[in-house]
């Protein structure tokens, strides 16, 4: 009986213990981009910085930074959302009320080659606090247009995206800060921080 109780608050505390860790787990073995130049080639285009990408249903928005970061506002790239149309202006006014605006998570990196985009973003996942690592990949048609092909999750292997995303670049001062991300000053990241990105 006495063992029972005592495993059982061995157990208890255990779970306590995870709970209340930072994040336990945070796939940074499979991010790479922020190693390498921002833009791979003398040919890639360039695209805005000064405002939020938004795709056509509103259920997709993200940010990109002079530095080579991203935050991305709402990761739902899939256009099988359709039912669940949400005016791209709609999103617009209302950008910095979303809940995750000023939070460090949902922040990441990315690299342009040529006429293509790769993102690589963590989001905050589970009660087990582990981030995991997507990449998004899409195809810049000029300087307001992104169409993403693929979004993939590292950490299960799993491709999210069954059909193309087209986001478009509405102009807007209201930007989430981007010193405020929880893996900039993490010694991994500084010693292997890209020249471009700093």
């Amino acid at each position: 009986m006495k063992s029972n109780k005592f495993y059982t608050t061995v157990i208890f505390i255990i779970l306590i213990q995870l709970y209340s860790c930072k994040y336990i787990y945070n796939d940074t073995r499979n991010f790479n981009v922020y190693k390498k130049p921002i833009s791979q080639s003398h040919n890639s285009i360039s695209l805005k910085t000064n405002g939020v990408y938004i795709s056509e249903d509103g259920g997709g928005a993200l940010f990109l930074y002079q530095n080579g970061q991203v935050k991305l506002l709402k990761p739902f790239f899939s256009q099988a959302r359709k039912g669940i149309w949400l005016d791209p202006l709609d999103v617009l006014k209302g950008i910095n009320l979303y809940w995750n605006f000023n939070t460090k998570e949902f922040w990441g990196s990315f690299i342009i080659n040529d006429n293509e985009i790769i993102f690589q973003n963590f989001n905050e996942n589970n009660i087990l606090k582990e981030r995991y690592l997507f990449e998004q990949r899409g195809r810049i048609l000029n300087d307001t247009t992104i169409v993403i092909f693929s979004d993939y999750v590292y950490n299960t292997g799993d491709s999210l995206l069954k059909s193309e995303c087209l986001l478009k670049f509405y102009p807007t001062s209201i930007k989430p800060d981007s010193t405020n991300i929880w893996f900039v000053n993490k010694k991994w990241y500084r010693k292997n921080l890209h020249e471009s990105r700093k």
